[in-house]
């Protein structure tokens, strides 16, 4: 059994095998940056969060210096930029146009869709793996704590994101 870390200051991803307490690096170089490879060539700013997909083979990554959510394959150890551009803004759509801002948490939904706080955006976001889409699920982006549908809800500073069953808590 294995546990992953980010270990945000380092801007690395590390393991602990459960069993015997043995802590090794996975990916990032240790200095920070914005650049997708493998293992230690690759590089984080700041990743804060992560989840592991529903196969086991993909751990998530919440890169929140570089406004991104990063995939790293744990088979190859290589890492991808699922979404976000290195700088904060708010977009939603293709993968490839959208932005995050200041990104912090991350589930892995019953539909294996990722579910991102996106707190500089005052937002809650959906990662539509299979479409390769992000689409707002609550927050109209100002601070607030007004409960409604989608974008009539506000938010101030949404944090940690957990389901439980069926049931984003």
């Amino acid at each position: 059994k294995t546990l992953y870390v980010a270990d945000t200051d380092n801007h690395r991803i590390r393991s602990v095998d459960i069993a015997t307490g043995q802590v090794r690096f996975v990916a990032g170089s240790g200095q920070a940056g914005f650049v997708n490879n493998v293992g230690s060539r690759a590089r984080f700013s700041s990743p804060v969060a992560l989840a592991l997909s529903k196969g086991g083979r993909f751990l998530y990554v919440v890169d929140k210096g570089n406004h991104a959510i990063r995939q790293l394959d744990l088979q190859t150890k290589r890492v991808t930029t699922l979404v976000g551009k290195g700088r904060p803004g708010y977009r939603e759509g293709a993968f490839r146009v959208a932005f995050l801002s200041f990104p912090e948490y991350i589930a892995v939904g019953p539909d294996a869709n990722l579910y991102v706080s996106d707190v500089g955006s005052q937002r809650i976001r959906v990662l539509d793996l299979r479409r390769k889409t992000t689409r707002l699920l609550a927050g109209s982006g100002a601070k607030g704590s007004k409960n409604g549908v989608g974008r009539f809800a506000t938010f101030f500073n949404p944090k940690g994101l957990a389901f439980i069953g069926n049931d984003l808590n």
